[in-house]
């Protein structure tokens, strides 16, 4: 007995020490624990309407207290660290669950609204990605990576109706359970090795001291995890199929939170292992036929998608490449780089998915001949969408250019320095890569300017407040590109230089 109330005392003395560095966490497990109340005592048809006003007023509350938290320290018996970086993630992450249950309440024909359940595994993939970028220790990190994927299962199969979204349930789970399997096996090797998983000094000197071939044993299946949350060649195959089966609310986020925390959780320990990664041309190589083998993939199979999804779904990919570009050279401004290009996807993707969402629920399909002469009816949105579009192709004036300029000028730096031809190889397949996808992005405004408008579309009715949301997000876009980026990317490389370790 006087065991187990010493155990008691300890949780709860361990939780009062961390409950200000980890505000955010706290505050979404309070609100999952609260909506769990809350289904005890609705009834089924007003889970929604109540889970939707407590979940807005939860994420609210959570985006506040996160400005109170401390910007460095170490929580969890130093399983768990704060830094600025993991702060700012974290405010975007938030930012997406209450963009997206407010894009959810906008649309007239999405059925997750009626459904309590929808908002707890959307909050519960807000907490495990909270988690991913504040993990210190690689059990820590893998066990938030599980809490993503498995809601992620969840949103997936959500739709009881549709046997197809069961059908790319069971083959995401499929996927996510092999790689999850190789990334416990490299972790296990980790630990044989250095004898800790706790990525502290003696065990990044102990991981360095490994032969080169058996460094690069272990990273290819530990990143066999991170390939998969991320969409990264060769484990995204499940990404068209998923975001082809989920509601455009679901795929907004999904397509931008998981693969946002698994970058900013990548970035930590690579730049940790920094020397032995950038000495191991075995893992250089890996990482580098990874990106530039998803950016080539994503924007070829783009070119000839006939519906909006599956095509948004293969620029997912082909971003991922892109953004992992920035993590190869493992330098304060390739990382600073990934940061803001991190902040700039979640507007542009989002936006271009709460656009499409709109457009969807008013033509009734997804296809993309069904733009075709819209423009005349949706003036506003055309706009917004063609911003997004830009963006996304890394245009200017937009954010997205600037985003991409920096990724750019990353790997230009690291040449300067040493000359390697892979650096310069790199940055032409990213720039080829770039001009492919001006076709696939530009086509769809392109049919809602110039093509023929359809028969019926004076038919079409739209929400004042989902078009205010989508023009709210591309003028961002256009306001990130011009207006003090510079300063942005000034702020990042401070907060990246001082990463707390």
């Amino acid at each position: 007995m006087n065991t187990h109330y010493h155990i008691l005392q300890e949780a709860l003395s361990g939780i009062r020490e961390s409950l200000p560095l980890l505000f955010t966490e706290y505050s979404l497990l309070g609100l999952i624990l609260l909506l769990f109340f809350q289904a005890l005592f609705l009834k089924e048809g007003k889970k929604g309407m109540f889970f939707s006003a407590t979940t807005t007023i939860g994420l609210f509350f959570a985006i506040g207290v996160t400005f109170y938290t401390p910007l460095h320290g170490n929580a969890w018996l130093g399983m768990m660290h704060i830094s600025p970086i993991s702060l700012y993630l974290k405010v975007l992450f938030l930012l997406c669950a209450l963009f997206t249950i407010g894009f959810e309440r906008g649309l007239k024909s999405d059925e997750n609204r009626k459904h309590g359940e929808w908002y707890l595994f959307i909050l519960s993939l807000t907490l495990g990605a909270c988690l991913m970028v504040s993990a210190k220790n690689l059990l820590m990190m893998y066990v938030s990576m599980e809490i993503v994927s498995i809601s992620g299962y969840l949103l997936t199969a959500f739709n009881r109706k549709s046997k197809a979204a069961a059908e790319a349930g069971v083959k995401y789970i499929l996927f996510g359970a092999f790689s999850s399997a190789l990334m416990l096996y490299g972790l296990s090797w980790i630990y044989g090795g250095t004898g800790s998983l706790d990525i502290t000094p003696d065990f990044i000197e102990h991981f360095q001291q490994l032969p080169q071939l058996v460094q690069l044993l272990i990273l290819t299946f530990v990143l066999s995890g991170f390939w998969f949350k991320i969409g990264l060649f060769p484990f995204h195959f499940w990404i068209p199929e998923v975001y082809d089966n989920i509601s455009y609310p679901t795929v907004a986020f999904f397509s931008v939170v998981p693969k946002v925390a698994g970058f900013g959780m990548l970035m930590y320990l690579m730049s940790k292992l920094n020397a032995g990664l950038m000495n191991n041309e075995g893992v250089k190589l890996i990482l580098s036929l990874s990106a530039v083998f998803s950016m080539t993939i994503g924007n070829t199979a783009a070119l000839t998608q006939k519906t909006v999804k599956r095509m948004l779904a293969f620029s997912a990919i082909a971003h991922s490449g892109f953004m992992a570009l920035a993590l190869i050279p493992t330098t304060t401004t390739s990382y600073a780089g990934l940061m803001f290009y991190a902040g700039v996807y979640t507007l542009m993707n989002f936006g271009a998915f709460v656009i499409a969402g709109i457009l969807s629920d008013n033509l009734g399909n997804d296809s993309i001949s069904s733009y075709s002469g819209i423009g005349t009816r949706f003036p506003l949105l055309m706009l917004a969408f063609t911003i997004c579009m830009a963006a996304l192709i890394g245009l200017p004036p937009t954010a997205g250019f600037i985003g991409k300029w920096y990724i750019f000028i990353g790997l230009w730096d690291i040449w300067s320095i040493n000359n390697e031809l892979l650096w310069i190889v790199l940055l032409i397949a990213a720039v080829l890569n770039t001009v492919i996808s001006i076709y696939y992005y530009l086509k769809l405004p392109a049919n809602m300017i110039f093509k023929a408008n359809p028969s019926g579309s004076d038919k079409y009715t739209e929400s004042v407040q989902m078009k205010l949301f989508g023009l709210i997000l591309s003028s961002l876009l256009i306001v990130g590109g011009i207006w003090k980026f510079d300063i942005v990317i000034e702020y990042l490389k401070l907060w990246l230089s001082s990463f707390a370790g």
